[in-house]
């Protein structure tokens, strides 16, 4: 089972994980881990914790709006999302039009939700 707050020694340090991984923290664990002074198996303990895994949610979706903000425009940013999402892509590619843009065949096989 989870891990109760109760039996977490380092509050401030939790509290800093929990606000770091609801901000979309793009580092890995173990420097998220040297970046609020803990062990990186501390780390994966709390990463069990009903409040880390709702933060890590949140994150993902905070990444994903912060995508769609930044590359609206930007088909690849689109193709990558489809791609997290469990979108299966087709390597091939055809020529769409007189301004040789290139589209990949997309197939959903299987979503991951």
């Amino acid at each position: 089972m989870g891990i109760d707050i109760q039996n977490i020694r380092k509050k401030e340090e939790f509290e800093a994980f929990i606000e770091t991984i609801e901000q979309g923290a793009r580092a890995h664990w173990v420097d998220i881990a040297r970046a609020i002074g803990v062990n990186k198996d501390t780390i994966t303990a709390w990463k069990r914790h009903p409040r880390s895994i709702r933060a890590i949610s949140k994150g993902i979706q905070h990444a994903l709006s912060e995508m769609e903000r930044c590359g609206r425009n930007d088909w690849r940013m689109w193709l990558i999302k489809l791609k997290i999402l469990g979108v299966d892509i087709d390597s091939k590619s055809t020529e769409t039009s007189s301004q040789s843009g290139i589209l990949p065949h997309i197939t959903i096989d299987t979503m991951s939700r």
